[in-house]
């Protein structure tokens, strides 16, 4: 799986984790996405178990899914099913190829929350956004510095990396620590700087949004 984590600072964006899953996701797209929410991440994903892997390991708010993919229809399923910012589960999304309206109709059979048209404008991206997660508010652009002293050296350290975009296994090997006590920091990290997950913690950190 090639996944590659992009943060983007701006004025009111919205406060989602965007997914994209699919096996060549547009430039164009992302640079869109990065005038409404706060973290995109993209999975160029190569079949429905690298999928279902990104989809686990990010937690997102929305996930993009290319309709094109073989494994779409099953995708969708899993989706539903994975935590997200209400309780129905990730709001999922399909990107079309061609904008006809037979890939309307196909994103409805698959239960998909919303369609996306391929050449839609931020604008209209961000009113689709809006619409599917209800969620119309810009992020959070401050993580309060007193609770950032609350971090151990260790914590500090490991966020530090995350922001470096290390993975927990070379983070433990980086600071001679096992992988378990990695995670165990991590966890804490993620309640003390209040964000669902170490994507969020590393854009945090590495974007000023915390006041250290």
């Amino acid at each position: 799986m090639d996944q590659l984590v992009g943060s983007f600072v701006a004025e009111n964006v919205l406060s989602l984790v965007v997914l994209i899953l699919g096996s060549d996701a547009s430039v164009d797209l992302v640079a869109r996405l990065a005038e409404c929410v706060s973290i995109v991440t993209i999975a160029r994903a190569t079949d429905e178990h690298e999928a279902r892997k990104a989809l686990s390991v990010t937690s997102p708010d929305v996930a993009i899914i290319e309709m094109s993919t073989l494994w779409a229809d099953s995708l969708f399923k899993a989706a539903a099913a994975s935590p997200a910012i209400g309780q129905g589960g990730v709001r999922t999304l399909a990107l079309g190829e061609t904008g006809a309206e037979s890939e309307r109709r196909r994103s409805q059979s698959l239960s998909a929350h919303g369609y996306l048209h391929p050449t839609c404008d931020p604008a209209e991206l961000r009113s689709l956004l809006v619409r599917t997660t209800a969620v119309d508010r810009p992020a959070a652009a401050v993580v309060d510095a007193g609770v950032v002293r609350t971090l151990t050296r260790r914590e500090a350290a490991v966020v530090e990396l995350i922001a470096e975009g290390y993975s927990n296994r070379q983070i433990a090997d980086s600071l001679s620590i096992s992988e378990a006590t990695v995670k165990n920091h991590v966890h804490n990290l993620l309640g003390k700087l209040r964000v669902k997950n170490r994507v969020q913690a590393g854009v945090a950190w590495s974007s000023g949004a915390v006041q250290r």
